[in-house]
């Protein structure tokens, strides 16, 4: 993958390969399998364990022309002295160098295409399941409030002067709205920075470069227009998502410790939505907090219950009807291992809005895009744990309805 970037006429490429352990992959097909099958995902297992196997034929038979190119030239310098250039010996010894070359590059050709078509594949395959997703969605928490009636938070929003709706992509919060945008985002801000995590100003754009390493991640992106000659397009997204997270640790390293590295950045979130229906429950622009914690594997589950806790009670000071999901394993992206779903009771709709989540993406991910941990080791990638906590147009839709 190459990521390209401009500084006035200079042109200067960035070269990021992700780590694949085909033979740790490989080796456990029938774990692998059964992750596939209950995520009820397309993907033939098959068809992968083929081109592995393809291509570890292939490397075998570079290796031997490798021995084979070595051999000949040390018999041709054995020759040098002893024998006139034009002797038939040597004749053959040069053609079969000259043939044995170009299998060579023939060879190592085709194996490099075919380990860029199996990185390609070993990519889309989904993350190992986190012993405590299950097959159904688990409702561990729940906060029931009695609802004023089922008039739908558009007309309540303009009824109430405090929300002038013209379209999904153009809204405007008046008032009340307005003031609790702003002081719902600060309180939980707070609650953040005292709990350890460190505020970051995001961008709104990220690169393609790191939009394919995150392949399998739940995070819709819009493409911009293209630069002139530029090969790589650059994305929307806004700075309260993990892509730009991603985009500042790629290629980077983390010391032992610094861990667990806990951060969050709250703005502007942009999703891409073909029909939004539901108002502002799926407004595909939002203000929002986005969390990313850095960890090592084995610490990665402790990091989970204080953060749900923190965030169950953030929910249940606003008096709307919520309740705490651990999604089935069908309802994860590829990427992920586990999701909690923090989701809002629409008593209009008469259905659950997701307002916000927590994804575990195991080491996935710095794999990808080579996030390690110091201490000598290329091979200790960390764990990533990030979500949108929280976006402020579901809930303040949950509260008019309430």
């Amino acid at each position: 993958m190459l990521s390209k970037t401009f500084s006035r006429s200079l042109k200067s490429y960035t070269v990021l390969k992700p780590f694949i352990d085909f033979e740790a992959r490989m080796c456990k097909i029938s774990e692998l399998k059964s992750n596939i099958r209950r995520r009820k995902l397309n993907v033939n297992v098959d068809e992968i364990v083929g081109f592995h196997s393809n291509l570890k034929k292939l490397e075998d038979v570079k290796i031997s022309l490798e021995e084979s190119r070595e051999q000949i030239r040390i018999r041709l310098s054995r020759m040098e002295h002893l024998m006139s250039d034009d002797s038939e010996e040597k004749r053959k010894l040069k053609i079969s160098a000259k043939m044995t070359r170009e299998d060579y590059k023939q060879i190592k050709s085709s194996a490099l295409d075919l380990e860029q078509n199996l990185i390609g594949l070993m990519m889309g395959l989904p993350d190992d399941l986190h012993p405590k997703t299950g097959d159904v969605d688990e409702v561990i928490h729940e906060t029931k409030v009695a609802s004023g009636g089922t008039e739908s938070h558009l007309d309540i929003g303009k009824r109430l002067d405090v929300l002038d709706f013209r379209s999904h992509w153009g809204y405007f919060l008046l008032g009340k709205a307005a003031a609790l945008e702003l002081e719902s985002v600060a309180n939980l801000s707070k609650q953040l920075k005292n709990d350890g995590f460190v505020g970051f100003s995001n961008p709104d754009f990220s690169k393609e470069i790191v939009v394919d390493g995150s392949e399998g991640v739940n995070s819709s992106v819009l493409p911009l227009t293209k630069f002139e000659d530029d090969q790589d397009t650059t994305f929307i997204t806004g700075g309260a998502s993990l892509l730009p997270f991603l985009s500042y640790f790629t290629k980077s390293v983390v010391q032992v410790e610094d861990l667990p590295l806990k951060c969050y950045s709250t703005g502007r979130q942009y999703s891409y939505k073909q029909q939004p229906r539901f108002g502002l429950y799926d407004a595909p622009q939002t203000n929002a907090c986005q969390i990313f914690v850095l960890s090592s594997p084995s610490d990665q589950d402790g990091q989970l219950p204080n953060l749900m806790s923190m965030l169950t009670h953030f929910y249940e000071s606003f008096g709307v009807h919520f309740r705490v999901v651990v999604k089935s394993a069908s309802s994860l992206c590829v990427a992920e291992s586990l999701r909690v779903s923090f989701e809002l009771f629409s008593p209009h709709f008469n259905q659950f809005f997701e307002c916000g989540h927590i994804s575990m993406y195991g080491t996935n991910l710095s794999k990808n895009l080579n996030i390690h941990c110091g201490g000598g080791n290329t091979n200790n990638f960390l764990s990533i744990m990030s979500g949108t906590v929280f976006r402020v147009a579901p809930l303040l839709a949950c509260a008019l309805e309430t």
